[in-house]
């Protein structure tokens, strides 16, 4: 039976509607996931780093606080699924986001394990509408075997943005603290989008222990450092680089 004009235009409404999109790029992929520019624009980083003190774990260094592993530095498509996650409240990126991390070759939180994600202060959680690190620590749980509980609160404090790094441990100072025991598990991981002084996550690993509860290890998707934001020169968009409202929210 011959189909008329009304029948093939929706045929093709519903075919462009079904084609399948590069989370990063939003370029036509013939299946699920990265298209090829964008696989090639990932950047691994192949050391965890102390939440304390910022540097990389190595075997005979001392550091402090606790280890946090972040598979990918903050550049290319980690990074730009971060931005759509965030900024455009494309929530189904968290998915993608922890996708990337269960697929690196790194530490992962395992079945038993407890993820505790980092909140949002009130102002921004309402503003966002939606805590993006939950959203991520809810997909990787799912595909560890994991569990996530909301387990801590943070304080409302003054932006990141502009400030060094000591500057920014001291406005994290105290902002965490545990609004209910975690339930038991395994080991308990931290988790957070992104990390750059470690001051976040730092804090929070404290608000734990003041509450007789051993954090084991933070997780982020991406490693913000001098190297990533390098590297961002090199891949920045077509708007101009990183937008301005990325800049205050990313700088932890």
């Amino acid at each position: 039976m011959r189909r008329g004009a009304p029948g093939r235009v929706l045929e093709a409404i519903l075919g462009l509607a079904a084609v399948a999109r590069c989370p990063a790029c939003d370029a036509v992929v013939p299946g699920r996931g990265l298209c090829a520019w964008c696989r090639l624009r990932i950047h691994p980083n192949a050391l965890p780093h102390w939440s304390g003190s910022g540097i990389p774990v190595l075997d005979g260094v001392p550091g402090s606080g606790i280890p946090v592993h972040s598979p990918f530095l903050h550049s290319g498509a980690p990074r730009d699924i971060l931005i759509g996650l965030k900024f455009e409240g494309r929530r189904p990126l968290a998915r993608e986001a922890a996708q990337l991390m269960a697929g690196s070759p790194g530490e992962l939180p395992g079945r038993g394990d407890l993820i505790v994600p980092l909140p949002l202060g009130r102002r921004r959680a309402r503003e966002r509408g939606f805590n993006q690190s939950a959203l991520i620590a809810s997909a990787l749980a799912g595909l560890t075997g994991a569990r996530t509980a909301n387990v801590l609160e943070r304080e409302d404090r003054p932006p990141q943005v502009g400030l060094t790094g000591a500057e920014r441990r001291r406005n994290m100072e105290g902002a965490f603290r545990v609004r209910r025991m975690p339930p038991d598990a395994g080991r308990i991981w931290l988790l957070d989008d992104v990390v750059t002084t470690g001051s976040s996550m730092d804090n929070a690993a404290r608000a734990l222990e003041e509450a007789s509860v051993k954090p084991y290890a933070g997780i982020t998707l991406t490693y913000r450092s001098a190297a990533s934001d390098g590297i961002i020169a090199l891949y920045r968009r077509d708007t101009g680089g990183i937008p301005d409202e990325e800049r205050p929210a990313l700088r932890r």
